[in-house]
């Protein structure tokens, strides 16, 4: 089994992403996809301090448990969906990710879940994330733009 949270990043930075469109269905496990954010040794701790995760995790999985931050749709950590139109764990979710300068939009099955913006590394890598085991989540007809 994979080492916990592995997570597939893209070969070179991003800026600007006009859209980032994901199909993807998961367990009730934290999961997540990463906008722009630093490389280095240890990219994943470096994401977490000054990048950004966009969370799929209908359970709020995280400290403390069950909070809105943690959620489906939340920029992980610092704000809240302000909606959950997320499907159950198995059926597929559509994502539109929107980042420009500071701000990241996050929209979730069409309905606009997230507008943030933030004070965090605005370049740098985009990346996939499963937490661990025994967590499954599925991607699919990625696109960049």
């Amino acid at each position: 089994m994979p080492p916990h949270n592995p997570f597939h990043r893209s070969g070179a930075p991003a800026g600007d992403v006009s859209s980032a469109r994901r199909n993807c269905q998961s367990s009730d496990r934290a999961d997540g996809v990463r906008t722009p954010g630093p490389g280095g040794a240890n990219p994943l701790t470096q994401a977490d301090a000054l990048g950004h995760e966009i969370q799929i995790d209908d359970l709020g999985g995280g400290t403390p448990a069950g909070q809105g931050i943690h959620r489906t749709g939340a920029i992980y950590g610092l704000q809240a969906p302000t909606a959950f139109p997320a499907r159950p764990p198995g059926e597929w979710n559509t994502y539109l990710i929107e980042t420009a300068g500071p701000k990241i939009k996050v929209t979730l099955n069409d309905v606009l879940v997230n507008d943030y913006t933030s004070t965090r590394q605005q370049n740098g890598f985009l990346a996939l994330q499963v937490h661990s085991f025994p967590s499954k989540i599925q991607f699919r007809n990625l696109q960049v733009k």
